[in-house]
């Protein structure tokens, strides 16, 4: 479990959980698999109890603490594959891709506001619907008023 996944991105943006930090369980998986699926713990469960992180700032702790438990762990599975090996790469690359993704800044909208002629083409718009309507109605004639 100490040994480095291979797979794992090595982006320098990019922020991983260390393995050090992460409480592994390992169960039947459902699925594809045939007399292997009782037999072997292929599903890959991970806790990751973000309070001790020792990588996070206070900060991006406090940003990712909507994604924690009751117990203040983030709980991740897999058992997309038949090899318990590489449910652990994929769940290690949800964690990190969660992670990142929760912290990522999010860019702020700038509202406008529409320009002139827009405006003015919708109201025309507007107009030329709401006389389509009128004529569609049942004519009102002087008698029955």
């Amino acid at each position: 479990m100490g040994e480095k996944l291979k797979n794992r991105e090595e982006d320098k943006d990019w922020i991983h959980i260390p393995e050090e930090e992460i409480k592994w369980e390992f169960s039947h998986s459902s699925g594809p698999g045939g007399q292997n699926v009782n037999k072997r713990d292929t599903k890959v469960v991970i806790h990751w109890h973000l309070e001790s992180s020792k990588v996070l700032t206070p900060e991006q702790k406090e940003i990712l603490s909507s994604i924690v438990d009751n117990e203040g762990d983030v709980v991740l599975y897999s058992q997309a594959t038949r090899s318990q090996w590489q449910n652990r790469e994929d769940v290690l690359r949800k964690l990190d891709e969660l992670v990142n993704k929760t912290l990522e800044k999010q860019k702020e909208r700038i509202s406008t506001k529409p320009s002139y002629s827009a405006e003015q083409k919708r109201l025309k718009e507007k107009r030329i619907r709401s006389q389509k309507k009128q004529l569609r109605k049942k004519p009102v004639y002087k008698d029955q008023e």
